[in-house]
């Protein structure tokens, strides 16, 4: 099998195809080595003031009471 000869039309097409992906490559290579890290902020500690009320303890048993059919809204 003979080989077809590489005319100046098939190098022009062949260099307009890697040229795009070459030059995607150096600016995607630019990009990752001048990338800074994410800017660091001092936590501060933040304070509340509470209010406290004492409770007794009760014993209490919870009911509940209904009247009708109760239905799911949503099966």
């Amino acid at each position: 099998m003979k080989r077809a000869p590489v005319t100046l039309k098939l190098l022009r097409r062949k260099l307009f195809a890697l040229v795009p992906v070459a030059l995607a490559v150096v600016v995607v290579i630019f990009l990752v080595k001048t990338k800074s890290g994410p800017a660091r902020k001092e936590i501060q500690e933040t304070t509340h003031m509470l209010r406290v009320i004492k409770v007794p303890v009760v014993d209490l048993v919870p009911r509940t009471f209904g009247f009708g059919v109760a239905e799911p809204g949503q099966v």
